[in-house]
């Protein structure tokens, strides 16, 4: 298997969206929160991939 590694070089943040089953249990610095959309961005969707047990689907939005 082959693995490409991108290095960013910027100084800023990024904020994890995450979707999970209502009942699930979060850890508590979690806060419920909806989508925050970027105007005017660029989109990237990520490989997915699934177990046994998650389906994992992601996606990055970004602003130039």
């Amino acid at each position: 298997m082959i693995l490409n590694r991108y290095l960013i070089n910027f100084s800023g943040a990024f904020d994890l969206l995450v979707y999970t089953d209502k009942d699930l249990e979060v850890p508590s610095k979690w806060g419920e929160d909806g989508p925050q959309f970027i105007t005017n961005s660029e989109e990237v969707r990520l490989r997915s991939f699934t177990t046994s047990i998650h389906k994992v689907d992601a996606m990055v939005a970004f602003k130039k």
